[in-house]
């Protein structure tokens, strides 16, 4: 499975080809055929290529910055946990400017 984070859709490689990990400088377009989208829209079908360096990128840049990863889902957290405001009515609109 490319990436991990189960709010992005993981790549997986066919089940012929589960076993068999990539190998160390195997091309992208090589193992594209191997891998499927498992849900969404495009579910069962291959991954761009594009999607692929994507994906990699992503899991790169997560590989590098953990703490920035830590940090942004605290974020979230925070976020998602507090209160949103209410809409101000046309009056409280009005007396607050």
């Amino acid at each position: 499975m490319i990436g991990g984070d189960s709010r992005k859709r993981p790549y997986r490689r066919h089940a012929a080809h589960r076993a068999a990990a990539p190998e160390l400088g195997e091309s992208v377009e090589r193992i594209q055929p191997d891998l499927i989208i498992p849900t969404g829209k495009r579910k069962g079908q291959n991954p761009s290529v594009a999607s692929i360096y994507r994906a990699l990128a992503e899991h790169a840049k997560r590989e590098a910055y953990p703490e920035a990863v830590e940090q942004a889902h605290a974020d979230v957290a925070t976020l998602t946990s507090s209160e949103v405001p209410e809409p101000r009515t046309g009056a409280e609109a009005l007396t607050t400017r």
